[in-house]
């Protein structure tokens, strides 16, 4: 049976709205914008609807999705664990016992010791030392209103002399 001219005609566009999908499928691969990737798909769907394959792409489309977010979960794990290793490693180089030294983290340990009491030693210092400066304070305090008592009594005396 030779096909009709209408048949033909669907044939030539359904090669063509194919061709136009593989095109546009082949753009989603490549783009990295999320806002695109959604437009490229807005497309693709429409396309696949036109040809009858709707539902093939969207279940492809969620099974892309979920691969791209295992991905960034992937590699943001791969991102913390590299960290941490990195960090043991920093750590046991520093656990490491050098020649003649002794244990460097047993070293350290007293140096923080020793520093967390030169702190002690200075925080105590520095409140003798505001201690002091109130109790100065005061005394300069004290000092003036003596001045100022002695200067108003002699005001007052000389007030009293001097009023007939």
């Amino acid at each position: 049976m030779v096909p009709g001219p209408a048949e033909v005609l669907r044939e030539n566009l359904d090669a063509q709205l194919m061709q136009q999908l593989q095109d546009v499928c082949g753009k989603y691969g490549a783009e990295t914008d999320p806002f695109i990737k959604n437009i490229y798909l807005k497309l693709i769907t429409r396309l696949q609807r036109r040809l009858g394959l709707a539902d093939e792409w969207k279940e492809q489309a969620r099974r892309d999705q979920t691969l791209e977010k295992w991905k960034e979960r992937y590699f943001a794990i791969k991102v913390e664990v590299d960290d941490l290793i990195r960090r043991t490693r920093e750590e046991e180089r520093l656990c490491w016992k050098t020649e003649g030294d002794g244990d460097v983290m047993l070293e350290m340990k007293r140096e923080v010791a020793a520093k967390g009491e030169r702190i002690e030693f200075l925080e105590v210092k520095l409140a003798a030392m505001e201690r002091q400066e109130v109790k100065r304070e005061m005394d300069i305090l004290r000092q003036s209103l003596r001045k100022e008592e002695i200067t108003n009594r002699l005001n007052s005396g000389i007030e009293d002399a001097c009023s007939p």
